[in-house]
C-alpha cells in the first residue's frame, strides 16, 4: 500500500493481486456503517483493479451516480442557469472527487485503526489516478450511417465519423455502429497522456472508399493520442489509413482490403515529425493493387509502410497477398517489428531500408507457393535490408533479426544496391529456415 500511495500510476502495483484483496477488505470493514452504497463501491473498484482499461473505470463511475441514496452526497445549486447539468466539466470532476474523497475520509473514522491507514492510501491514489486520467470527462460520441445527422447522443447519433470525431475531447470514445460508411475519414483532435481519443467500432463497420475521389486516402488521422480500432477499411482509392505527423496514436484490430496503395502508412517528409505509435493486430490483405499486374520495375506500394517515424511498433499483425512489400521500414530509427505473420508478398516480406537500430523479432515470414506473389519466378524475400537512395539516408546500423520462422523463402539477407553503405554492428541469428513442401527438390528456389 505505500508504493500505492507513492506510485498511483504503475500498473503492477494496481494490478497485484494481494493489493487488490487488502483494498477489498478495507471497504469490507466499512459495511457496518451507513453508507450501503460502499457495497456497490466495492464492486466498481474490483471492476476497476481487475482491469487494464480507462474505459471500464469511466464506466463505472458514471454508473456511481444511480446509486440509490448516493445523489444525496453530491452538490447541487439551486440556480437553474447554473446546475449541475450546466456546470463545465471542471467542475462536474471536482464534484465527482469531492464526493469520492468524502465517502471514504468519513468511513475511515469509523473504522478500525488497521484500516485507516488502508483507506487513506486508497483515497490518495484514486484522487490522483482521476485527476490524472481525466476519467469523468469522458464522453461517448454516437455515430450511425444510418441515422439522420444528430448532435452524437444514443437517440440522436452523428451520421459521419468525421464530423464525430472533430467534436471530441481527450479521453472520449467515438463509438460507431455496425453500417457501411461512404466518407472520407480525417481525424484531426487529439486526445493526451493517459485519456487518448478512442474511435470504435461496432462489429460490421465498414469505410468504404469506392465512391471517394481518385488518388484519395480513405482514413486520415493528424492527431497525437489517438486509438483507432475494429473497423473494415476498404476499396482506399490510395492508402487504406495513413498517419501524418502522428505520435501515440494505436491502430488496432481492423481488416485494411483492396487499398490501390498502402494498406497502413505512418510518418512524414522530415524527421522529428511522427514516432512512437503502434500498429497491432490488423489483417493487411490485397492492399498496393496498382502493382496488381506485377509489371512495375520499382515504386509499388507497401502493405505496413513505416516511413520517417521513429520508435514506432509494429506487432502481431497479419500481412499477406498485397502486392508490394508486406511490412517496410523507411528511413526510420529504433522501429520494432515482432509477431507478425507475414506471406505472399510481392518482391520481398519485410523490408528494412534505411533502418537503423530496427529489431525484427519472432516473425513468421513465408510462401504458400502462391506464384500471384512470386518475382522472377520464385517467392518474396523473407527479410531484405538495404540503403537505396534516399533524402534521408540512414546507415544500416544496430539492426537485430532474432527468432524468426521462415518457410519456403530466402534467408534475410544485405542489398548491395542504391547506396551501398553496408551492414555495422547488427545481429541476423538465430532464425529458424524451413523448405515448405511445395518445393520441387534441387530447383534452386528459396528455402534451405
Amino acid at each position: 500500500l505505500a508504493s500505492l500511495s507513492q506510485k498511483p500510476w504503475d500498473k503492477s502495483v494496481w494490478g497485484k493481486g494481494r493489493t487488490v484483496r487488502q483494498l477489498i477488505c478495507a471497504i469490507e470493514s466499512l459495511k457496518s456503517t451507513n453508507f450501503r452504497h460502499l457495497i456497490r463501491m466495492k464492486i466498481i473498484l474490483f471492476y476497476f483493479l481487475t482491469s487494464d482499461r480507462l474505459e471500464n473505470l469511466r464506466r463505472g463511475l458514471s454508473q456511481v451516480l444511480f446509486f440509490p441514496n448516493f445523489t444525496k452526497l453530491m452538490p447541487q445549486t439551486h440556480d437553474k442557469k447554473t446546475g449541475p447539468a450546466n456546470r463545465s466539466r471542471a467542475e462536474r470532476g471536482s464534484s465527482m472527487l469531492k464526493i469520492f474523497s468524502g465517502v471514504f475520509r468519513r468511513a475511515a473514522t469509523s473504522c478500525i485503526p488497521v484500516c485507516q491507514p488502508m483507506a487513506a492510501a486508497f483515497i490518495f491514489s484514486l484522487t490522483i489516478f482521476l485527476l490524472g486520467s481525466g476519467a469523468v470527462d469522458a464522453r461517448t460520441i454516437h455515430v450511425d450511417a444510418q441515422a439522420a445527422n444528430g448532435n452524437g447522443t444514443a437517440s440522436a447519433p452523428f451520421r459521419s465519423i468525421t464530423r464525430a470525431a472533430s467534436h471530441a475531447s481527450p479521453g472520449d470514445v467515438v463509438l460507431v455502429r455496425a453500417g457501411v460508411y461512404h466518407e472520407q475519414v480525417k481525424i484531426s483532435t487529439s486526445g493526451r497522456s493517459g485519456a487518448p481519443l478512442v474511435v470504435r467500432a461496432d462489429r460490421g463497420a465498414v469505410i468504404d472508399g469506392r465512391n471517394t475521389p481518385a488518388g484519395s486516402s480513405l482514413v486520415e488521422i493528424f492527431g497525437n493520442y489517438v486509438i483507432f480500432e475494429g473497423f473494415q477499411v476498404q476499396n482506399a482509392r490510395r492508402t487504406g489509413i495513413s498517419l501524418w505527423g502522428t505520435f501515440n496514436v494505436t491502430i488496432r484490430s481492423n481488416a485494411v482490403i483492396a487499398s490501390q496503395g498502402a494498406g497502413i502508412w505512418v510518418g512524414h517528409d522530415q524527421r522529428g515529425k511522427s514516432g512512437q505509435n503502434l500498429i497491432e493486430s490488423n489483417v493487411v490483405l490485397d492492399n498496393g493493387r496498382m502493382n496488381r499486374a506485377r509489371n512495375r520495375s520499382s515504386g509499388w506500394p507497401v502493405a505496413i509502410a513505416i516511413a520517417v517515424s521513429d520508435a514506432t511498433v509494429v506487432r502481431s499483425n497479419q500481412v499477406y497477398e498485397n502486392f508490394g512489400e508486406g511490412i517496410g521500414v523507411l528511413s526510420s530509427n529504433g522501429v520494432e517489428v515482432s509477431r507478425n505473420t507475414v506471406y505472399d508478398n510481392f518482391s520481398v516480406n519485410i523490408y528494412l531500408d534505411n533502418a537503423p537500430l530496427t529489431m525484427v523479432q519472432a516473425n513468421l515470414i513465408g510462401s504458400t507457393g502462391n506464384r500471384d506473389f512470386f518475382r522472377s519466378n520464385r517467392p518474396a524475400d523473407s527479410v531484405l535490408i538495404a540503403n537505396e537512395a534516399t533524402r534521408l539516408p540512414m546507415k544500416s546500423v544496430g539492426i537485430a533479426v532474432v527468432s524468426n520462422t521462415m518457410i519456403g523463402v530466402r534467408d534475410v539477407y544485405y542489398g548491395t544496391f542504391g547506396l551501398n553503405t553496408g551492414l555495422h554492428n547488427s545481429v541476423l541469428a538465430p532464425n529458424r529456415i524451413e523448405s515448405a513442401r511445395w518445393l520441387v527438390p534441387g530447383s534452386g528456389a528459396a528455402g534451405s
